[in-house]
């Protein structure tokens, strides 16, 4: 229904609406199912994920590889959003909305890092992804991965910078210290 509503939204609204697929994750094969029935079709141009399910992995499982590869095929970026539970979420719950300003950003910061430690970057080198809230803690922590990965002997196939480089940002920052730096630190490439 949704992702059916999002066509009908760009069909009105041409030059206004575009959507992400919205897909069953629970049921890769169905998600993988859903992606082709819908890709192709106006105002589809991304598929939408959340960086997590319930609070646990689910985009690093074997059977989720068939999605990553039709993403890269149709040239779909993956974009990632937080949907309800986060990492830490018991502890950031309350009135100042932690769950929100604190976890959400970190979500981004846990996927970044385990798409490149995976090998998921590598596996799929086409495979465009888009971090929201200028990608959450990740490009301020790419240092301190970095280093952690250097002093366990981890090798990755590129220099960890073109891997940071890799994701697509938004300017979400709330600061505009903090989207200079993430400007010096990532570029101002267009998409």
């Amino acid at each position: 229904m949704v992702n059916d509503a999002a066509v009908a939204a760009h069909t009105a609204f041409p030059d206004r609406f575009f959507a992400g697929v919205t897909l069953p994750i629970q049921d890769p094969a169905l998600a993988l199912a859903e992606l082709n029935r819908v890709a192709g079709k106006p105002g589809i141009c991304a598929i939408h994920l959340p960086t997590s399910n319930e609070g646990k992995d689910f985009l690093f499982q074997p059977d989720f590889a068939p999605i990553f590869a039709r993403a890269e095929q149709l040239g779909y970026p993956l974009i990632f959003h937080p949907i309800g539970a986060v990492a830490g979420d018991e502890r950031l719950e309350g009135p100042a909305f932690l769950n929100n300003t604190v976890g959400f950003p970190f979500e981004h910061t846990i996927t970044a890092a385990r798409l490149i430690v995976s090998g998921t970057l590598d596996t799929y080198p086409r495979l465009q992804v888009l971090l929201p809230h200028a990608g959450g803690a990740f490009p301020y922590l790419a240092g301190r991965i970095e280093y952690g990965l250097i002093k366990k002997n981890i090798k990755l196939q590129h220099p960890f910078q073109d891997y940071v480089r890799r994701f697509h940002y938004d300017t979400i920052t709330y600061s505009a210290e903090t989207l200079r730096y993430l400007v010096r630190r990532v570029g101002s490439d267009e998409w």
